[in-house]
């Protein structure tokens, strides 16, 4: 059975809140890196492993945009994140990080997670996914069902083409339904390889904790 007409229309609401944050992460540089560690989000109720290398930036109102890894150019970086951390609590992003040591000067590779209430099949998801890229006009959309180590997912990878001098961004989201919900983890990086080995790397450290 499809999902409702308002699931679909929360979906595509989340998905393209989620890539307009990746996007705002463009022109920004990143710091120094930080050891690999697990993340654990009780309110929300999943954890993971952030490559070495990345830092989770907080969401949180009483220290919004900074590090939760202490990096050695961060008063550079300060501003630029405050103003991303704030885009993403005001989307209700529940993670954001960003991958130290990969950044050109124009982009930076990134990490998001958020969800919304769902209760549709995947095969429902996977043909919402498919309609929302496809509208939006992302490039080389393929979307697929994968079994992760908590269960089955919707995946799908894209090209947003850039129309400017900007680099194109690849995205892969990982579409995880959950006890009524639907998780979306988003990874951003330049090239096809990149977004889908990190995507790979972190997914398989992916546990829902209730």
């Amino acid at each position: 059975m499809a999902q409702p007409h308002r699931e679909r229309r929360a979906l595509g609401a989340c998905v393209l809140g989620l890539t307009a944050l990746a996007l705002a992460a463009a022109t920004a540089t990143t710091p120094a890196g930080a050891a690999q560690s697990r993340i654990t989000d009780a309110k929300d109720g999943f954890s993971l492993i952030l490559p070495k290398g990345w830092n989770q930036v907080s969401l949180r109102k009483s220290n919004i945009g900074t590090l939760d890894k202490s990096a050695a150019d961060y008063a550079a970086l300060k501003p630029l994140l405050t103003q991303q951390a704030a885009s993403a609590a005001a989307k209700g992003l529940k993670f954001f990080a960003v991958a130290p040591g990969q950044a050109n000067g124009q982009f930076v590779p990134n990490i998001n997670v958020g969800l919304f209430k769902s209760n549709g099949t995947l095969r429902a998801l996977q043909s919402d996914v498919n309609s929302i890229w496809t509208k939006a006009g992302a490039a080389g959309l393929k979307t697929k069902q994968v079994r992760l180590t908590f269960g089955k997912a919707v995946e799908g990878t894209y090209e947003l083409v850039s129309k400017t001098s900007a680099p194109s961004i690849w995205e892969t989201q990982v579409y995880a339904p959950h006890k009524g919900h639907v998780y979306i983890a988003t990874f951003s990086a330049t090239t096809q390889p990149a977004v889908e080995l990190t995507a790979a790397v972190v997914m398989a450290t992916w546990k829902f904790t209730h």
